[in-house]
């Protein structure tokens, strides 16, 4: 087997929860098997201290392969989606407080 990606870090800043982080790996295990039988396996794991979740992109087969491809760029789109909603709605409670503060002097 080989490690191609292996990736793992804390979520929180320091001072928060420290429970949280994520863990990702791919390897392709090819140990004495005939090259139709090569495997990719892609694990992506999400701890938020109190909830674990894992995912797995084990593939074989050609529609396998692109079924696991398939799943990990749905789960980056959707990430990348829902960064840009936090970072407007975050932005939006800052400016509220910025204004509620302004108003109050």
């Amino acid at each position: 087997m080989s490690t191609e990606f292996y990736a793992r870090d804390f979520l929180n800043r320091p001072g928060h929860h420290r429970g949280a982080y994520v863990i990702a790996s791919v390897d392709i295990d090819d140990d004495d098997v005939e090259p139709e039988k090569v495997c990719v396996d892609g694990e992506l794991t999400i701890s938020d201290c109190s909830r674990i979740v894992h995912v797995e992109f084990c593939a074989t087969t050609p529609d396998e392969l692109d079924n696991a491809l398939h799943k990990a760029r749905l789960l980056h789109r959707t990430v990348c989606d829902f960064v840009v909603a936090l970072e407007a709605a975050c932005a939006q409670v800052t400016a509220r407080r910025a204004a509620a503060s302004s108003s109050e002097q």
